[in-house]
């Protein structure tokens, strides 16, 4: 495990990029993103940060746990109040872009590929995964918590059904990268890339960065489907273009998707 991070030291380097936002800092909390949810029910701004050394109810998606022990990942959840409201179906893609382009400042280009609709690869391998859940009142969009993950020191080598399809950002740099410097180049990205939400160059910047189209896949839809075929492309709202057998398109906007020879 690294050193905590010390709240003070975080705010102040925060700060220094320009980061004028409320900062939650926990030791050791369930879920960042049921602190954000509550933070949005209160009224909190924008941009505002949770973080947590540790979560003991951290989630991913379809409900699946997100692992990892104390001080070894950044477990991060953002309030954001998307403007337009219809741009809030683009979060997902937005932190998505925003950890990979993070990671790319360590590694080249190819080796950080996102796989539809919000893992985040390194050298082939879950290193982050990107989730967005959203409030609402009265049918009124209040505002959207989008909770990142990433594996920074996570030892996979004693989880055998993880070590195959998992990775860390220190198993695979050449020099250690501190878990300071890569908050402060997310919450970066994400500073920048949330004011491009509803931008052609994010969508483009997402498109660029997926490894899943062109690939044979199979697709759970959220109610049960099952979908094999060729993933042909995305559209502008997310959504997966599979093609299958009978060269019937099946349009995704959200689902489980494995690669042909991949694990999920």
């Amino acid at each position: 495990m690294t050193s905590p991070l010390d709240r003070d030291i975080t705010l102040r380097a925060l700060r220094e990029i320009g980061f004028a936002g409320e900062l939650h800092l926990h030791e050791r909390i369930g879920s960042t993103q049921d602190v954000a949810m509550r933070l949005i029910e209160a009224g909190a701004p924008t941009g505002t940060l949770v973080l947590a050394e540790e979560q003991t109810a951290g989630r991913g998606r379809q409900g699946r746990r997100w692992h990892a022990p104390p001080g070894t990942a950044i477990l991060i959840s953002v309030v954001l109040r998307p403007d337009p409201p219809e741009s809030a179906g683009r979060v997902t893609m937005m932190g998505a872009v925003a950890a990979a382009h993070t990671l790319r400042r360590w590694f080249d280009n190819d080796e950080v590929r996102l796989k539809w609709p919000n893992d985040v690869l390194l050298r082939g391998r879950k290193v982050a995964g990107v989730l967005a859940e959203a409030s609402y009142s009265g049918g009124t969009l209040e505002g959207v918590a989008l909770g990142i993950g990433i594996n920074v020191d996570v030892d996979f080598s004693d989880m055998p059904d993880l070590a195959e399809s998992a990775t860390s950002v220190n198993a695979e740099a050449k020099t250690p990268v501190k878990r300071l410097d890569l908050l402060i180049e997310l919450v970066r990205n994400l500073t920048k890339w949330q004011a491009m939400l509803s931008t052609d160059s994010l969508f483009r910047a997402w498109r660029e960065m997926l490894e899943t189209p062109g690939k044979h896949v199979l697709a759970e839809a959220p109610g049960g489907e099952i979908i094999e075929g060729t993933a042909i492309d995305v559209d502008a709202d997310g959504a997966l273009l599979v093609r299958k057998s009978d060269g019937e398109i099946t349009r995704l906007l959200a689902g489980e998707v494995t690669l042909r020879g991949h694990r999920r």
